[in-house]
């Protein structure tokens, strides 16, 4: 760095050409870089993707069967832990029929395609997976077994293997090869945004029915001794956590045992929003296409066939 002052000529007129240069250097590259390639498009998405049916379709319906699916990951383990006691490695245990039956149902799915369309393949997905969430939500109790949320899940599970295995081919399959990249980019952007709104959506039903119906069971108590209140929310802020400890203290056992109630009428709640949701996927599958790979003629079938090409001449 070599200092101008006034009065004195520049210390190096080689140096100052060369920083000059270098300036100019990185103003273009700066500029390179700010400016799109010719004919590229500014945004990192490509807009006109959504124009093809099955794809946009195919995104709504991804978003809405991960909303209902995250959702049931969230409620059930709490429900598992803070109502029926269970530990952490207890809980996992009890969702893995989930897991075992969503793995057979993907395996199964070779065997059914030969009968089968994807569409209604995944439509088969999502026919148990609302039978599942529905039944969960109208059997389960406080003191419900393990059965009562195991026979629902393994169901579900199936839906799951089903629904989520021919999904991604209906959504990529009218998409160009050249643009398949960024296809399958969106739609797993589609599947992630779905899980956090099923996380936002199907939690708010949980804690808010949690507090409501906790208040609503205690409401006299509260009348009396205020200090209860606070008790309720501490329970609503711990998502449950805290129903273990004031069982075990018979002067807050009735605190817990109407926290028991509420968090698994807002687990209820949850799977009934998700019902909800699942019900809208289904919908949107109407508009995917039914048509399955096999019923298309291979490119080299058609070029082979004298009487399509004579037909394609005339």
């Amino acid at each position: 760095m070599f200092l101008c002052r006034p009065g004195r000529p520049l210390a190096s007129q080689g140096h100052t050409t060369a920083g000059h240069a270098d300036l100019r250097q990185a103003r273009d590259d700066v500029r390179r870089t700010r400016r799109p390639a010719r004919g590229a498009r500014a945004g990192s998405l490509d807009v006109a993707l959504f124009r093809t049916r099955s794809f946009a379709n195919g995104n709504i319906t991804a978003l809405t069967v991960s909303l209902g699916e995250s959702g049931l990951i969230l409620s059930l383990p709490l429900r598992f832990q803070n109502v029926r006691g269970m530990d952490a490695l207890d809980a996992g245990l009890a969702l893995l029929p989930l897991a075992i039956s969503s793995f057979l149902a993907s395996g199964g799915v070779h065997s059914l395609s030969q009968r089968m369309s994807p569409v209604q393949i995944v439509r088969l997905g999502l026919g148990l997976e609302i039978a599942a969430l529905a039944s969960l939500a109208l059997l389960i109790r406080p003191g419900s077994s393990t059965w009562v949320t195991g026979v629902p899940l393994f169901v579900y599970g199936m839906g799951v293997g089903f629904a989520t295995a021919q999904l991604t081919q209906l959504i990529l399959a009218d998409i160009p090869v050249e643009k398949s990249g960024q296809a399958s980019s969106t739609q797993s952007t589609a599947w992630q945004v779905g899980s956090a709104l099923g996380i936002a959506i199907l939690g708010t039903a949980l804690f808010t029915t949690l507090r409501a119906s906790t208040e609503s069971r205690l409401s006299d108590q509260i009348a009396a001794d205020p200090g209860i209140g606070g008790l309720v929310d501490a329970v609503s802020h711990s998502a449950g956590a805290l129903i273990a400890p004031l069982s075990q203290d018979p002067a807050t056992a009735f605190v817990a045992d109407a926290a028991r109630q509420a968090l698994t009428q807002g687990v209820s709640v949850a799977a009934w929003v998700g019902v909800v949701a699942l019900v809208v996927g289904f919908l949107t599958t109407r508009r995917l296409g039914g048509t399955p790979a096999s019923a298309t003629p291979a490119p080299d079938e058609r070029a082979d066939d004298p009487v399509g090409d004579e037909q394609r001449t005339n």
